[in-house]
């Protein structure tokens, strides 16, 4: 295996463009584009390092100057957040304490844009599916802010859950979902995103606190969750009706870690805190979920015959089509990945039931 020279980078901000012909570096307040194959730079940019005309204001009281505060002050301008826009031609760099966008064009050095942010401030900044969208989160939860390149309008939703999680895009981009808290309750919002974002429908959520929701591969279900107190997960709809709700017999004292949903859009890999993974079947007809079979199963990583951990869940195993065995029995098959801390294995669980 062979090594590069080493490149500077700061915060582990490094980004690979779509379609992986370029490498975006950030460094403090610099960013750098190098080409993949042969790493010769592209194209650089130093930032504008200037607060915007709020943060100046909001920022007029300080401390006594000294070293320490030079230091912070110089740390401020550092860059918090990269990005390429889907088809690679704008790259978005964001400072959050200084509540400053900067945008660029990867074949027009000159061209350059900047978003202030205002006294909301900023927390995280990335793009859209469309390339030409771009999310800025504020402080304190107050608003995501939708800017458009095509238009230069803007377009504000109030009062998310969280920045950082709580919201996806449907896999074609068409519609936006966001996790939003009015009123104390935590509700949901889908907007349309080839309609400058306008509300499609609210509906309020079956969650007390909100740990963060993933949506299917297929954009039909959506999975949301508790957050680490208590271990309960619910399945809906984009009508906002509860179709499922998934907690398991017994207890673990401890919430749902992380949810990933299969490809298919039919099995969903429920990670807990107590490091366990519990796979559930969801996909759905008019009559709701199926019966799920329960049976045991033993995980084994490759090359190894001894079982790394023997595990108790409930699949709805898919029929596999074609001719029926002996005595009528048809082939079920269900795969998953099980992460652990150490190994991630397929897991395998052929059996036979009657039709």
């Amino acid at each position: 295996m062979d090594f590069t020279e080493i490149y500077k980078q700061s915060a582990s901000l490094v980004a690979f463009s779509p379609g992986a012909h370029f490498i975006l570096t950030a460094v403090q307040d610099r960013i750098i584009v190098r080409r993949t194959d042969t790493l010769q730079i592209t194209r650089t940019w130093l930032l504008d390092a200037s607060r915007s005309p709020t943060h100046a204001s909001l920022t007029s009281f300080k401390s006594k100057p000294g070293p320490s505060n030079g230091i912070a002050s110089g740390q401020e301008a550092w860059i918090s957040h990269v990005g390429w826009s889907c088809d690679s031609e704008y790259i978005l760099a964001a400072c959050a304490k200084r509540g400053v966008v900067h945008l660029q064009k990867l074949r027009d050095e000159e061209w350059n844009g900047r978003i202030d942010c205002g006294a909301e401030g900023l927390v995280k900044a990335e793009w859209a599916p469309d390339g030409r969208t771009i999310l800025c989160f504020s402080e304190w939860g107050l608003r995501v802010t939708l800017w458009s390149l095509v238009t230069g309008a803007a377009t504000y939703i109030q009062f998310p859950v969280h920045p950082d999680r709580g919201y996806a895009f449907r896999s074609d981009g068409r519609y936006f979902i966001l996790a939003e808290r009015h009123k104390s309750k935590e509700t949901l919002g889908l907007y349309d995103a080839s309609d400058s974002y306008k509300l499609v429908r609210h509906f309020p959520l079956p969650t007390s606190s909100l740990s963060s929701l993933s949506l299917s591969p297929n954009g039909d279900y959506l999975a949301a969750w508790e957050g680490p107190l208590e271990y309960k997960l619910y399945a809906l709809n984009l009508a906002g009706i509860t179709i499922a709700t998934f907690s398991p017999d017994r207890d673990p004292g401890l919430g749902i870690r992380c949810v990933s949903w299969h490809p298919s859009g039919m099995f969903l890999a429920v990670g807990g805190w107590d490091n366990k993974v519990r796979p559930r079947f969801c996909a759905l007809d008019s009559s709701g979920i199926e019966e799920s079979h329960r049976f045991t199963y033993w995980i084994t990583s490759a090359g190894h015959q001894s079982p790394l951990s023997k595990y108790r869940g409930e699949f709805q195993l898919e029929p596999q089509f074609g001719e029926s065995l002996q005595n009528g029995l048809k082939p079920l098959k269900a795969v998953a990945s099980f992460p652990t801390s150490a190994y991630r294995v397929p897991i395998q669980s052929p059996c036979y039931a009657q039709m």
